[in-house]
């Protein structure tokens, strides 16, 4: 197999979460370290690939796990109470339909469900969370969670 940035032979594979412009219609693209390390989809801290997501954002799964847990329960539940303040009824129930079954399966709360999917999305569009937070306020706009 061959990097296919710089076509190196390669001895050690990653691969990243990006679409493949080699390959059409393949969502995985494989590099030499090298060439890695120099592509924004690879986390330099952590040294993995980041998440690929289907519009073409990554992020780091462990950067968003990192922000997660720095920020706390505290910060996801306060998140939760402002959305309780300004969401219409019909997007919280949209809220808990989407979020009980991934707390349930992570066994954490809904709250930090929640919490992890916007710190996930500031991540992946260079977002500051507070950002993201007002944004889903001011417009209502859940689907930034999906």
């Amino acid at each position: 197999m061959h990097c296919e940035y710089c076509g190196r032979n390669l001895e050690t594979i990653v691969i990243l979460n990006i679409p493949s412009k080699k390959y059409i219609g393949s969502y995985n693209t494989f590099a030499c370290i090298d060439c890695s390390k120099n592509n924004d989809a690879y986390c330099l801290r952590h040294e993995i690939p980041h998440l690929g997501f289907i519009d073409g954002t990554t992020a780091c799964r462990l950067c968003i796990e990192e922000k997660v847990e720095c920020l706390g329960e505290k910060v996801a539940n306060n998140y939760f109470c402002e959305l309780l303040k300004y969401l219409p009824n019909n997007q919280l129930k949209e809220l808990h339909e989407r979020f009980e079954p991934v707390s349930k399966s992570l066994n954490e709360s809904i709250e930090k469900s929640i919490f992890r999917s916007i710190i996930t999305y500031a991540m992946r569009f260079k977002k500051s969370h507070e950002e993201v937070m007002e944004n889903m306020i001011e417009h209502w706009e859940l689907a930034i969670l999906s």
